[in-house]
């Protein structure tokens, strides 16, 4: 037994699919006035739009987190962040690398290369805690609360 009705997007002329209000449903006479264009999206469709907001607009690198002879974009958190809008790559990038996770379990005396590049560059490191809470809570969790310190 379903619900009758549902949620409806409405995309703005002067808006990306992405950045899409939600508006209530309307009758068949307001339909008429209405010049936006309004797409039917299901209950796990605006999960996944609400998810991809929560990392969207970092880009993580991960170090020490998944296994050498492993390939990282099969790794559950690497899987887990870009479900969640990041930006996950191999190696590091000056000009839009945001954040570095690693584990701190797995580091040597005075980090890895990764880590260090990136408190020379200012750059956010975290452990994975930061990923998984900011997944958990769907809002983008403090990095402060994850910082991995030198």
């Amino acid at each position: 037994m379903g619900v009758s009705g549902g949620v409806v997007l409405a995309l703005d002329d002067e808006s990306s699919d992405e950045e899409g209000e939600l508006k209530s449903q309307k009758t068949p006479l307001e339909k008429e006035k209405n010049t936006q264009l309004c797409v039917p999206i299901t209950v796990p469709q605006l999960l996944t739009l609400e998810k991809k907001r929560v990392l969207h607009g970092t880009e993580l690198v991960f170090s020490g987190v998944v296994p050498s002879n492993t390939d990282p974009s099969t790794h559950p958190l690497w899987r887990l962040a870009e479900a969640f809008g990041a930006k996950c790559v191999r190696a590091q990038r000056d000009d839009t690398t945001t954040h570095v996770v690693v584990e701190p379990a797995n580091l040597g005396p005075g980090g890895t290369d990764k880590m260090i590049w990136a408190f020379g560059k200012n750059i956010h490191v975290v452990t994975p805690g930061w990923v998984l809470t900011s997944a958990a809570s769907f809002q983008r969790a403090d990095e402060e609360a994850f910082t991995v310190r030198r």
